[in-house]
């Protein structure tokens, strides 16, 4: 795995992110990859389904990783269409900030812990 540093250099560069993981109940790379503006493709599961489910508009696709062809077909779909990418792209960095932010997520833990009276 690459050090968080490495990831904060590297993701605004990238023209997509991808991930093939069938298995991420949090997937925490693809809302870094959002921050970063990137539009994305993902495994069909339903952790990423309630993300992309988030954004303003399409901020990504899923895709069936089981079936190769499938899968290279949504992946080639956003690499060949810049201007669908770059609204996505834009869409999922708004939906970063706003559903997504550290300091806003406490907040409401906190605003949620207070209203059960602690």
């Amino acid at each position: 795995p690459a050090a968080p540093e490495s990831l904060a250099r590297w993701l605004p560069d990238a023209d997509l992110y991808v991930s093939a993981s069938r298995s991420d109940a949090a997937p925490v790379s693809l809302m870094e990859a959002m921050a970063c503006g990137l539009p994305w493709v993902c495994a069909d599961i339903a952790a990423n389904r309630e993300i992309l489910l988030r954004g303003p508009g399409r901020v990504g696709a899923c895709a069936d990783f089981s079936d190769p062809d499938a899968s290279a077909r949504a992946v080639l779909a956003l690499l060949r269409d810049g201007a669908r990418a770059g609204l996505m792209g834009a869409d999922g960095r708004a939906a970063a900030l706003r559903h997504y932010d550290a300091g806003r997520a406490m907040d409401r833990l906190c605003g949620i812990h207070r209203s059960l009276g602690g």
